[in-house]
This record gives C-alpha cells, structure tokens and sequence, in this order.
C-alpha cells in the first residue's frame, strides 16, 4: 500500500507532493532507524549504568551505618543535596534527549526545525523530577531487599557481624546474577547484581530516547502544518497488559489524546511522561517501543477511509 497526498503549485504550475506513506510505515522504525536509536539508548545507558553503581554503593555504606546504630534498615529517607553524580547524569540525559528531539524534528521539518524554547526549561525540569522519582525508588527497592535478606541472616547461628553483612552487600553489588550468587546472597535477589543494574540502566536509557524521539516528531509535525497524529504500535510483543497493540492505526488531531480502547490509558504519544493510565506513568511508558507520525487532515481522511 502506498498513500500519497499533493496539492497544485500555482507558482511553479506544477503538482507538489507533500507527504506520503508506505506500508512498510506502519511496521514501526527501518532497521536502520531503529540500530540508530538502540546505539543511542546504549550510550546514555553506559552513564546511566555508573550512576547506578554510584547510588548502590553509597546506599550499602549508609545502611550499613545503619544497622550498627539500630540493628535494623530505616524507611527511605528524604534526599538531602543533589550529588555532582546526579547533575552529571541528569546533564547526560538531557544531552542524548535533546539529541533525539533535534533529529526526530528535522525529519519532519528539515533545517526550519528548532526545539521551541519554552520546551527546553520544561524539558530540564522534567529530568530534574525524573531523577528525584529513580533515587527514591532504588533507594526504597534497596531497602526492601537488604530488609529482607537482613530477616534472613539473623536466623544464622551464630549471627553475621556487622563486618560480615558489609561486606556481604560489597559483595552482592559485584556479582554477575543471582543464578551465579553465593547462596548466602541470594535472598537479596537479582535487581542490584551486575545484570539487573545493566537492564535497569538500558530500561531507562530507551525509554527516555523513545519519548525524545516521539516529541520531536509531535512538535515538528505542528510546524509544517501536519493537524493529526497516528500512532504505529511496535510488533515485538513486549507491550504486556497495556496493550498498546490497541492503538496501532489510531489517529488522533493535535493536543488530544490517544486513548487506549482496552486500558482507558490516556497518552499524547509513545513515551508520554504525563501519561494518564491505571498503570501509572512508568508503567505506562517504560520499555514502549511504538512511536508516532505527523499527518496531515487529508492524509488523515484517506487513512480513515481505508
């Protein structure tokens, strides 16, 4: 299938043709695009990655601090100053973002593609939030598994010291998986291990390239006029029970909502971070590999009428 809009040129007395879509657009990204987006996700993931081991190892120093003091783990405690580690990633961040929206821009819109200043301010202060809501949840899901592991380790006779489980958590932090765990450290699970700190940090770095990449397109689609979206669902079955498959072909106009027949999740586009949804924003948005296009309302006609 090949679908193509043109108008009539009376300057030049010609027929101009204005966009087009194949088939092939609506199997999601070319491999050559998608091998574009995965280096780049891997790149931001290798920073990502050393933040984790970063925060992971600060939080083992604290807690083991903490179980000195008390004999148990605390409740999450609230942050205090933001580290140099923390502005550093949240520059990378920002840096690969701006990135991707610049070159998902100029797909559309070509060298009159500028990233609208009111969107940079709005941009940062999203990463600034997005940091604060990952330190919080990897301190509390650290937290709960040392907890845990903790409730383990005191039913040893005799008791571990306090050497003993530091250096236990120093340990667990180096180890490749849970499957090639000690079995003493295997209560502490996977999430923390050298593979579950790896597929957090490509899990991040992809989600916040996929979003990057579906901005640009939305804002550079409102510079050249183009009035409706369509969203093009990825096929590779990761989608689970937000069923974004759901939504594969709908079209939606500009500033509306996306509206997931079979979840009643509400996006703008792939990768909304003010996604509205029973899953809530990161289950919504984490992982989302499906992406959207401009369109304009005659392309949009001819699409419903198919």
């Amino acid at each position: 299938m090949r679908t193509a809009v043109a108008k009539w040129d009376r300057s030049q007395n010609r027929i101009l043709k204005i966009e087009e879509i194949r088939e092939d657009d609506f199997k999601g990204e070319s491999r050559r695009d998608a091998k574009k987006l995965e280096q780049r996700a891997l790149h931001l993931s290798t920073g990502v990655r050393a933040y984790l081991r970063f925060k992971t190892r600060k939080l083992v120093r604290d807690l083991t601090g903490e179980i000195k003091e008390t004999g148990k783990v605390l409740k999450v405690r609230k942050a205090t100053r933001r580290s140099k580690e923390e502005k550093r990633l949240a520059k990378l961040m920002s840096f690969y973002g701006l990135r991707q929206i610049t070159d998902s821009g100029k797909e559309y819109a070509g060298s009159e593609w500028v990233i609208p200043n009111t969107y940079m301010s709005d941009y940062l202060s999203q990463k600034e939030i997005l940091l604060q809501q990952l330190d919080s949840s990897i301190e509390k899901e650290f937290r709960e598994s040392v907890g845990n592991a903790l409730a383990e380790w005191m039913k040893e006779t005799p008791r571990p010291t306090i050497g003993q489980i530091s250096q236990r958590l120093r340990t667990w932090l180096t180890v490749s998986s849970q499957k090639d765990a000690p079995t003493l450290l295997k209560p502490l699970g996977n999430r923390f291990t050298v593979e579950g700190l790896g597929a957090r940090a490509r899990m991040i770095a992809r989600t916040e390239i996929n979003a990057a990449r579906n901005y640009g397109r939305v804002e550079a689609g409102k510079l050249v006029g183009r009035e409706f979206l369509i969203w093009v669902a990825s096929d590779d079955g990761k989608s689970g029970q937000r069923h974004h498959e759901a939504l594969d072909g709908l079209i939606v106009r500009h500033g509306r909502y996306f509206k997931n027949p079979k979840t009643g999740a509400r996006l703008r586009y792939p990768g909304d971070p003010t996604a509205r949804s029973k899953f809530g924003v990161a289950g919504e948005v984490i992982n989302c590999r499906c992406s959207v296009r401009p369109i304009s309302a005659q392309m949009a006609e001819r699409l419903k009428g198919k």
